[in-house]
């Protein structure tokens, strides 16, 4: 009879170090329903196992799904915001600091000037739409997002951080550019500030209220946003020769302009929204 004491004792006291590992509230709950049943201590230790088991693989799951989703496109990220940051630093670099108001009296200055203009504001509005694909992705596969939002932005930040210290063969063959702090060190925290984080966050939220978007549109969303981040790994050619291995075949065109989808979609959305409002004041 001592030993079988003995015996239960010892269980109840895992079970005890068991209920340890729940939340407070739970950890009540759990207590009163196994007071209420009068459960042995042997099935009361499996249940309360079983229990802590799901909890924790649900946790586990959720970092390692932020992990190899979070981590990975925040990196890609930080990289292209470090080219697209360098490759527009030559040529802001080009006009404020080499200009001379005589060239301004030519009509080719002007000419040369508004492509220049163009290409960087193209390629910092593409590298925005990116970021807010990478945040749509991360918002729409992250259900827990809410209650696990410390993973996903230790993750964000993280990857974000690991390019900015980067320097690849722009910087050996345009030393001149980059020998000033503010094109090497400064431009290049302002275009990731500001074409990185703030669309990377708002891609986030969108990716969040997509819950309530029907399973089959949810889907659609999520696969052109995939397929943007794709297109636009696969046509850098930065990226691959800073992974130092052979580039895969340009993909043309058409996936190229898919990084742009982002636009359509909040045009889309912000028209929506006005129509419902003018539909609700009449």
């Amino acid at each position: 009879m001592g030993n079988e004491s003995d015996r239960r004792s010892l269980t109840w006291r895992l079970v005890e170090v068991l209920l340890s590992l729940l939340d407070n509230p739970e950890r009540a709950i759990v207590r009163g329903d196994l007071a209420e049943c009068s459960s042995p201590a042997n099935q009361a230790m499996r249940d309360v196992l079983g229990l802590v088991l799901r909890r924790r693989l649900g946790s586990w799951t959720s970092w390692l799904k932020f992990a190899f989703v979070v981590l990975p496109i925040s990196t890609l990220l930080s990289v292209f915001s470090r080219q697209t940051a360098d490759l527009s630093s030559i040529y802001l670099w080009m006009y404020a600091n080499n200009w001379h108001w005589a060239d301004t009296h030519t009509l080719g200055f002007w000419q040369v000037l508004g492509e220049t203009a163009f290409t960087v504001s193209l390629s910092l509005l593409a590298l925005g739409c990116l970021a807010w694909s990478g945040g749509f992705i991360v918002g729409c596969l992250s259900e827990t997002a809410r209650k696990n939002g410390r993973p996903i932005l230790l993750g964000l930040g993280f990857g974000l951080l690991l390019a900015l210290p980067l320097h690849h063969d722009l910087h050996w063959t345009n030393d001149v550019v980059f020998a000033n702090t503010f094109y090497r060190e400064i431009f290049p925290l302002l275009v990731q500030a500001g074409c990185v984080v703030f669309p990377l966050l708002s891609g986030l939220r969108r990716g969040r209220e997509s819950a309530t978007r029907g399973h089959a549109s949810r889907l659609v969303l999520l696969a052109i946003a995939i397929v943007a981040l794709f297109s636009t790994v696969v046509n850098n050619p930065y990226f691959w020769i800073l992974l130092k291995v052979r580039p895969w075949p340009s993909l043309g065109w058409p996936m190229q302009i898919i990084v742009f989808w982002p636009i359509a979609y909040l045009l889309f959305q912000a028209s929506k929204e006005r129509w419902s409002r003018v539909n609700t004041a009449s």
